[in-house]
């Protein structure tokens, strides 16, 4: 099998090849390139060790007849196309920087091994990650399981007396995922593993447990909102909005108070009142938050 190596597409006006035509002619030429064919093939770091002069002719098929090999061979040397070490080895002049394919082959590039580790790791700690994930929604007790319609055929008191010893976020969470089960049990949160954190969020900013009962409770009775809590981030981002409703749709109506009830009206149209109210309340509630078609 052969192999590539470079030449400069200057090579002929290069001094050093200048000298060696005055020197040797078209036949020294010939020998230089043969030699780094020889040095691609055989010796690929550059090293022509255990190699003497003669060797070193032999690669250039230089005829020992017609030109003396360590004559030869001083005259690379000198000419700078190959260096004597100390050692008295010889080597191809900067080798390993004109041809660093050649040098480094049958070695692993360190940057490439160290971006495959890297990459490699990146895997395994995603695929460890996914597997704690996976464990977690398998081992978690019965009310972390509540998110699981399934897994609850028996409604769910108020956390105040059911909630167990989890995580502020975890325990918001069987708060939430019940009270969706217990009024919607088809209900499906999505992304469960996401809602701890967030409900998390909501619990240092300063809510409390509470607030987050009276929304959820809202929300899963209203018409709209039924069905825009399902995933964390929709419910982060419209608790604010929710809550507000929530109050506001416990505080008692000015205009249908005891103190404002008319004289001479009956119960009957008196709970007809506030009910029409409620209703023009909810619809003005409903035509506020409608998204624009």
């Amino acid at each position: 099998m052969g192999y590539d190596f470079r030449v400069e597409s200057t090579w002929r006006t290069h001094p050093k090849f200048i000298l060696l035509r005055q020197l040797y002619g078209s036949e020294g030429i010939d020998a230089i390139f043969t030699l780094w064919a020889f040095v691609a093939e055989e010796r690929n770091k550059g090293v022509l060790e255990n190699m003497s002069d003669r060797h070193i002719a032999a690669a250039c098929c230089i005829d020992p007849k017609n030109i003396d090999p360590s004559e030869f061979v001083a005259n690379l040397v000198e000419i700078g196309f190959l260096d004597r070490r100390e050692d008295r080895v010889v080597v191809v002049h900067n080798w390993d920087k004109r041809q660093p394919n050649i040098w480094a082959r049958g070695e692993k590039n360190p940057v490439k091994v160290a971006a495959a580790n890297a990459r490699w790791q990146k895997n395994d700690d995603s695929s460890f990650v996914k597997t704690k994930k996976k464990q977690g929604v398998e081992n978690a007790d019965a009310p972390a399981m509540q998110c699981m319609g399934s897994a609850m055929p028996h409604p769910i008191p108020s956390y105040l007396k059911s909630l167990s010893l989890a995580p502020d976020g975890e325990r918001a969470r069987e708060l939430v995922f019940g009270l969706m089960s217990k009024s919607s049990p088809r209900a499906r949160p999505k992304a469960p593993d996401k809602w701890p954190a967030m409900l998390l969020g909501l619990l240092e900013a300063g809510h409390s447990l509470e607030e987050i009962e009276r929304a959820t409770r809202f929300a899963l009775q209203d018409a709209f909102w039924r069905s825009r809590i399902l995933s964390a981030k929709a419910y982060r981002e419209n608790f604010a909005q929710i809550l507000d409703q929530a109050v506001k749709a416990e505080e008692p109506d000015p205009g249908c108070n005891e103190e404002g009830r008319g004289q001479g009206m009956s119960v009957e149209a008196w709970e007809a009142l506030k009910q029409k109210n409620k209703a023009q309340r909810q619809f003005a509630d409903e035509a506020v938050n409608a998204k624009p078609p």
